[in-house]
């Protein structure tokens, strides 16, 4: 059994509250990281100050890297850099790794050397009933359950079709790889899909069923809010994850420009934009993204949303957003 030296990451921006938390649950792995790497995206809380008493409580190595505000895929960048293990393993500061990540991970390396990406999956807390996983079933077509073990097992292939992506902050790479593939700095959400697409065409994933890691559930973070936050709040929010959604595609369908799937996909993220866009009187957008579903790829809801437009048949946004 080789113990495989492990680098930390966490990314961190206006977090401090919770980030001794996060940092702390590195620290008490059974198989500890050989340090822990923290980049602050630029911070206007009590980041910094929490770091310096971490580094002076806690027995392990502990790199402190400042930046100015450039995004989280920039972040993870620069601990991707910073970092001096053969291997990286990250995690967002608002979850907290289970105390055997590491360890199962490391048992995983040994198991299945030929993999250079490793990752679990994330719950809201350690029980198997608040596992964060997708239902659709397509996403997992593409592994392969490894008998008598938790283990999905996934070839390195050809990008064809959306498949089940590891979390950040279950996952675990291999230093060859983050040497050769970079978080796109373009994307500041669902940048870690579009790095796993690409990364599944290099390297086999291994995937283990068991819960790595929990998020903690915080009134607002990056991309999300509470459920009863207000309306306008909620509309802002499906509008950011809308822009998002067709940057990623739209990236994906450029590099794979005969895939159909993914043109459908495209349509299907630019249609969504627009009917956010259009509820919240956003109407010369809603319109502009609307003929750039229409271009993509012809869906029937396309219909619906055009008929909308032309009857001012405006949705409430309480319905839409419940």
């Amino acid at each position: 059994m080789i113990n495989n030296k492990i680098s930390a990451i966490v990314t961190t921006y206006n977090r401090g509250e919770v980030l001794s938390d996060c940092v702390g649950a590195m620290a008490s792995q059974i198989f500890r990281p050989i340090e822990i790497v923290i980049v602050d995206d630029g911070s206007t809380d009590n980041t910094c100050e929490i770091v310096k008493q971490l580094q002076s409580e806690l027995d392990i190595s502990i790199k402190y890297i400042r930046q100015s505000n450039a995004g989280p895929s920039e972040a993870r960048n620069a601990g991707f850099d910073a970092a001096i293990g053969d291997y990286v393993a990250c995690c967002d500061d608002d979850d907290l790794w289970h105390p055997q990540h590491l360890e199962w991970v490391n048992d995983a390396i040994n198991l299945f050397p030929d993999a250079r990406v490793f990752s679990g999956y994330i719950g809201r807390d350690f029980s198997e009933k608040s596992l964060v996983k997708s239902n659709n079933k397509h996403y997992f077509s593409t592994y392969v359950k490894v008998p008598n073990t938790t283990i999905l097992y996934r070839k390195k292939q050809l990008l064809k079709a959306p498949f089940y992506t590891p979390c950040f902050s279950t996952v675990v790479i291999h230093s060859d790889i983050i040497r050769k593939i970079r978080v796109d700095k373009d994307l500041q959400c669902r940048e870690d899909i579009d790095f796993f697409w690409r990364i599944s065409e290099v390297t086999d994933i291994v995937l283990d069923e068991r819960i790595h890691a929990m998020a903690l559930q915080l009134p607002i973070s990056h991309m999300s809010v509470a459920a009863d936050a207000d309306e306008n709040l909620q509309l802002e929010l499906q509008i950011k994850r809308g822009y998002w959604g067709v940057l990623l595609m739209q990236k994906t369908v450029d590099r794979y420009p005969d895939n159909r799937v993914f043109k459908k996909l495209l349509a299907q993220d630019y249609l969504g934009y627009a009917h956010y866009l259009y509820i919240a009187r956003r109407d010369k957008e809603a319109r502009f993204n609307l003929v750039k579903s229409i271009k993509s790829a012809l869906i029937f809801n396309q219909i619906k949303l055009i008929l909308r437009m032309l009857f001012a048949i405006r949705p409430n946004a309480s319905s839409v957003l419940r």
